[in-house]
């Protein structure tokens, strides 16, 4: 089979290699344009272009997709599959009836939940206590296709983001080849969405501004929601601290203003106040310097019981 395949986040990364190393014949790779990143607003490729060009697979980033041109090159191709995976764009209509076979979307949650732009993140900001890989055929509505596949896995109490994209993404690769099996097989079976549908809309940067006004769960959830991206953020002189791992302790009223440090711990963090039980924060840092323990942080800048974090926005 000819397989043209969409993506463009390291989530697509294992779902590629599988199509590249299963004998199926990848003939072109339709990724994103390149984007400015980091402090200095380097233009640097994402993950899968760079993957597919070590790869020497003919990669294109078009833009926008409803260009005729770029349809036709994708039509001469001749394809029997898309297989699309963490690609963040829509695709025309006018290109899902390229592949003689089928459009498969592989996407992160249990569809009809959580449809859209994010929606690992989303999973774990709520307190979903299961996630799971769904391929679903690729329509021009958003994440709203018939079901080929789907499996279950537990969300992890302590799963972040990046963990759990690692989890999902190789778990995608293996339903990826149970579904190809299906099509070799000529035992694909679709069946339609069912049950409340969700959306996981796009993160901001501005959704990593943390507030301790919020609970000691909801904080927790937040700091493991956007790590790596956008991360957590409050105002420490003036600067950003980025929070990158604490764990919520107690869920009693408070006894102090929320976001008032109340000890450093034993374990090597600072315990703060938040509207509902605490927070101990165990990793930190502030912009230009390393990651260290919320302890040596708080010894280095000598901050005592007392002190109070505020959001960055204010």
């Amino acid at each position: 089979m000819r397989i043209i395949f969409f993506g463009s986040s390291d989530f697509s990364i294992p779902p590629f290699e599988y199509c590249l190393s299963s004998g199926y014949s990848v003939t072109a790779v339709v990724t994103t344009p390149d984007q400015p990143k980091g402090r200095g607003l380097r233009v640097q490729a994402n993950p899968l272009k760079k993957r597919s060009e070590e790869k020497k697979v003919p990669t294109f980033a078009f833009s926008p997709l409803r260009n005729e041109s770029a349809r036709d090159r994708i039509a001469h191709l001749e394809p029997d599959l898309f297989v699309v995976a963490s690609y963040g764009k829509l695709i025309p209509a006018s290109w899902l009836r390229l592949p003689k076979r089928a459009a498969l979307n592989i996407h992160p949650s249990l569809l009809p939940k959580f449809r859209g732009a994010a929606p690992i993140a989303w999973q774990i900001l709520e307190g979903e206590k299961e996630t799971g890989v769904s391929i679903a055929e690729v329509t021009p509505e958003l994440d709203a296709g018939d079901l080929f596949y789907q499996i279950r896995i537990p969300l992890g109490p302590r799963d972040t983001t990046r963990s759990l994209t690692d989890r999902l993404s190789v778990l995608s690769a293996k339903g990826l080849a149970e579904v190809l099996s299906r099509i070799e097989g000529g035992g694909l079976k679709r069946t339609p969405q069912t049950g409340e549908s969700s959306y996981a809309k796009k993160l901001v940067k501005e959704d990593g501004c943390l507030s301790f006004s919020d609970s000691a769960e909801t904080s927790d959830r937040k700091i493991r929601a956007f790590n790596p991206w956008p991360g957590t953020f409050v105002t420490f002189q003036g600067k950003p601290l980025r929070i990158y791992e604490a764990i919520p302790e107690g869920f009693d009223l408070p006894e102090s203003k929320a976001g008032t440090l109340l000890s450093i711990t034993p374990e090597g963090g600072m315990r703060i106040q938040t509207a509902w039980g605490k927070l101990v924060i165990l990793k930190v840092q502030l912009p230009g310097r390393q990651m260290i323990s919320g302890e040596a942080f708080a010894n280095g800048q000598r901050l005592k019981p007392g002190f109070i974090f505020s959001p960055l926005s204010s």
